[in-house]
């Protein structure tokens, strides 16, 4: 167990070497290098993590060689020449004047050093053991309690505009093998499902034709290259050091990387001509996956904010990258690969495994009398539960601590109306929605009402859509009538779209859009097709936000030359415009932009 301890301890080391090294060297390569091969390249950590072999002569070879001669060296220094070792006999003489003879449990720590920290070794394996185990667990009872969770509530999309637009995708990304096409509502944004049955979920299924083939090629290009083997090597790596928060650190780094390097090839697949296309599709389904933070396994969007605006960047002016770039990348190739194979391991087998000086063996020991394991006992110590919390109570409440939506709503379905009421409210206050259109499936038609009333009031209409699924029709119509009413324009095409009034939406949205030209148009903003121009200037991005953070309007045009945001008053009534510098609309998007 010892050695095995210090194989996984080497094993760790080595990586975490290899991890600080690629992120000293990260500011150095990110503009310089393909994001493709900055993502690649972390596979060679992934298995100086998982592989336990090395060269004989390595850093962490060597190492461990001298750390194994210390405790021996020390105590044959400690020893006086003179005095005989201690043996089995000596330890059975009988007691003299001078005391007690020794017993042969103390004579056998004197003559074995290190017994005392075989003890904790193994004390520490077991520790390990269990949490590498537990941690493995735990995320394939995640992983598939999530498949099981997409696939009960997903449904096939059959409009002939979608599945033309996803065959063109295959076709483009090289994919043969068919892909199935899903919606599923509680999915925060869409993702690629299944390695040997790929399906690409759709959080909807009335998407643009336009989107769901830049969609559909980012998720067909990330089975084409084989991500979710890329990212359940690295989540092994992360069960087997569990304990060490580089590794973490090196999961997240690895995700971020898998976006962009996808990013990357999808526009080498489809031309940088489609650098505005694709870049508009990712503000929309960042823009749809706003209110649904916590939701499980999102793959399209990932980072937050900063991330996003990075992959818009990266997008929209991609870095001009020759020869020079590519003999770089080739030569931090090698010269990375040989610093994990020489950082190394510890070997049992090798020179580090040979016997300390006055050491015993466990065969020694054992013809000795003495045992040749650790010592018993040691159990190991779980950290109580709060007091006064019941243990149904702990579980929801640690399920969604951790974000688990599937297990949450499992277990909810055991509560009863009093505790789904007050996860109901919890949520709505913490900003929850993934939680809370949980708790809003489960809820009776008087908690709908009683929550629809607050999330009315508040203008929270994501929250109100929610509770809207699960209103009667009548409901529905008495809520139209008053935004109708209220001229609550934003809730009277909601309340459309959940009665079927798709003659009624339309019409409203035609006539949102010509008076919201008009606005424009009164604070000099004029449209001209999908052109935007402000004081004679073509705007690049036009931005247009409520104070919810969602958008009236948001557009990128990549042929204009200025940026530029509308300028609103408390009530929603436009002041004017301002011009934003790239400075300004960086920080826009850092305060203002719900990723």
């Amino acid at each position: 167990m010892d050695a095995a301890l210090k194989t996984v301890l080497s094993m760790s080391a080595s990586g975490t070497l290899l991890i600080l090294l690629l992120l000293a060297a990260r500011p150095l390569i990110k503009n310089r290098l393909s994001r493709q091969w900055q993502y690649y390249i972390w596979l060679v950590v992934v298995l100086r993590l998982l592989l336990p072999v090395g060269p004989p002569a390595s850093l962490l070879g060597r190492t461990y060689q001298a750390l194994d001669r210390l405790p021996g060296q020390t105590a044959a220094a400690q020893r006086q020449p003179a005095e005989p070792p201690a043996t089995a006999e000596s330890a059975a003489l009988p007691q003299t004047a001078g005391g007690s003879a020794p017993s042969y449990g103390q004579t056998a720590r004197e003559a074995v050093p290190g017994m005392g920290a075989g003890r904790l070794a193994g004390q520490l394996w077991m520790a390990w053991l269990a949490g590498a185990l537990g941690m493995l667990l735990y995320k394939i009872t995640c992983y598939q309690s999530f498949m099981r969770y997409l696939a009960a509530g997903a449904e096939p999309v059959s409009r002939p505009e979608l599945l033309n637009s996803l065959s063109l995708a295959a076709q483009k990304a090289g994919v043969r093998r068919p892909v199935e096409l899903c919606s599923n509502p509680l999915a925060g944004s869409p993702m690629l499902a299944g390695l040997l049955r790929p399906r690409i979920i759709l959080p909807e299924a009335g998407v643009l034709p336009q989107n769901l083939y830049y969609t559909a090629l980012h998720e067909l290009t990330h089975y084409k290259r084989c991500d979710l083997l890329y990212k359940w090597l690295v989540q092994c790596a992360v069960c087997l050091h569990w304990y060490n928060p580089f590794v973490h650190l090196m999961a997240r780094q690895t995700a971020l990387a898998c976006e962009f390097a996808c990013d990357e090839a999808v526009l080498a697949k489809a031309g940088q001509s489609a650098a505005a296309g694709y870049g508009k599709t990712l503000l929309d389904a960042a823009a749809a996956a706003a209110d649904w933070q916590k939701t499980p396994g999102p793959a399209f969007l990932t980072g937050g904010r900063p991330v996003l605006k990075e992959r818009l960047n990266a997008v929209l002016y991609p870095c001009k990258r020759g020869e020079g770039a590519r003999l770089t990348a080739a030569v931090l190739t090698v010269c990375f690969l040989l610093c994990g194979v020489f950082t190394g391991v510890y070997s049992a087998a090798g020179p580090s495994a040979a016997k300390a000086p006055g050491a015993l063996t466990p065969a020694q020991a054992g013809q000795r009398g003495a045992p040749a394991g650790p010592d018993a006992g040691g159990a190991l110590a779980f950290e109580p539960e709060p007091a006064g919390e019941g243990e149904f109570a702990q579980r929801l409440r640690r399920y969604y601590e951790a974000g688990s939506l599937p297990l949450f709503e499992i277990a909810l379905a055991d509560a009863d109306s009093v505790q789904r009421e007050v996860w109901m409210q919890r949520a709505y206050q913490e900003d929850e929605i993934g939680f809370f259109s949980i708790c809003a499936r489960q809820a009776d038609q008087a908690q709908r009402e009683q929550f629809a009333e607050t999330a009315y009031e508040d203008g929270a209409i994501a929250y109100f859509s929610a509770l809207a699924d699960g209103m009667s029709e009548q409901s529905l119509a008495g809520w139209l009538q008053k935004a109708l009413e209220d001229e609550r324009w934003d809730f009277e095409a909601m309340l459309y779209d959940r009665l079927g009034q798709s003659d009624e939406k339309d019409a409203l949205e035609e006539t949102l859009n010509a008076a919201q030209r008009e606005e424009y148009r009164a604070a000099g903003i004029l449209w001209e097709d999908d052109a935007c121009w402000y004081g004679g200037q073509r705007v690049r991005v036009f931005l247009d936000a409520r104070q919810d953070h969602s958008f009236y309007t948001l557009n990128i045009d990549p042929e204009g030359t200025a940026d530029l945001r509308v300028l609103r008053d408390a009530a929603g009534h436009i002041m004017g415009a301002e011009y934003l510098t790239q400075a300004e609309l960086e920080e826009w998007l850092d305060e203002d932009f719900a990723a």
